[in-house]
């Protein structure tokens, strides 16, 4: 297992249909144990195409230099009755 504290650059990449939809760096993270963080504002999560899947995938750079990238996560995006943030 690698530790997550040595990290000087991160991107989270959220895609759909093969398209990088958002990402996310290192500074819009919080790291909490063995658990990376995001929050996403309603505006982001209106970026993404409802009744559609949604993929994840997080990449570092460690201090030392080694690069890192987690398995692609999957999951859906529901739908809404009415478009726009409240």
């Amino acid at each position: 297992m690698v530790s997550i504290n040595p990290m000087d650059l991160s991107h989270i990449s959220f895609a759909q249909a093969g398209t990088i939809v958002l990402e996310k760096t290192l500074e819009s993270v919080q790291l909490e144990d063995k658990s990376i963080r995001v929050q996403l504002s309603q505006a982001e999560t209106l970026l993404f195409a409802d009744s559609s899947l949604v993929e994840i995938q997080i990449r570092v750079r460690l201090t030392d230099g080694n690069a890192l990238a987690s398995d692609i996560i999957s999951t859906s995006c529901e739908r809404i009755l009415k478009d726009g943030t409240i």
